[in-house]
């Protein structure tokens, strides 16, 4: 009698488990392990900072355009501020999903934290560690709440025009993430 009642209740558990695993929501991982992203969005020479992994380091100033009123191996004074926009995320599946995205960008040197990111659907945030400066700047996301749901990726940030700032994640295993981020206030 005692057996079949261990037995009854471990059925009601895996099928309960079973469940809540198909209605639960499904959020991509996001940053598990960054791929090399250096052949796509190499630091241009005469670009400042650190030069991105496997390039050649190219000496030279910063692009005027890039960097006003901000010095060598500092992230660029045009991109600080907060930015938002939809990420979509295409997974190695060929599937895609979507989700929110807040960067706010605060400045400061190579290797020191200048920004946060949050990601209120997923619900997961991190803060953002400048890695190299160029017409591409590589910051690393270290992910300070909702490590469940997101994990530490590199990101690749590119100011645009009217306002805009490209946004891209490249995860080995996790699949691409987009999105053109827009200037807030």
């Amino acid at each position: 009698m005692f057996d079949q009642i261990i037995v009854g209740v471990s059925c009601v558990l895996i099928l309960t488990a079973v469940v809540l695993t198909a209605l639960a929501p499904v959020y991509p991982s996001r940053g598990k392990t960054a791929k090399e992203f250096a052949t796509r969005y190499p630091v241009p020479a005469g670009a400042a900072g650190s030069p991105a992994p496997g390039a050649p380091s190219a000496p030279g100033t910063p692009a005027p355009s890039l960097v006003p009123s901000a010095g060598a191996g500092q992230l660029p004074a045009g991109m600080r501020g907060t930015w938002s926009g939809t990420v979509v995320q295409r997974s190695t599946q060929s599937n895609s999903t979507s989700y929110a995205v807040t960067i706010t960008l605060t400045g400061g040197a190579t290797g020191s934290v200048v920004g946060t990111s949050s990601y209120p659907t997923s619900p997961c945030s991190g803060d953002l560690t400048l890695n190299v400066v160029g017409t591409t700047v590589e910051v690393f996301e270290h992910i300070t709440a909702g490590m469940t749901h997101c994990f530490d990726t590199t990101l690749f940030l590119t100011l645009g025009g009217n306002d805009s700032l490209t946004y891209h994640f490249d995860d080995v295993g996790y699949g691409t993430g987009d999105a053109t981020l827009t200037r807030q206030g």
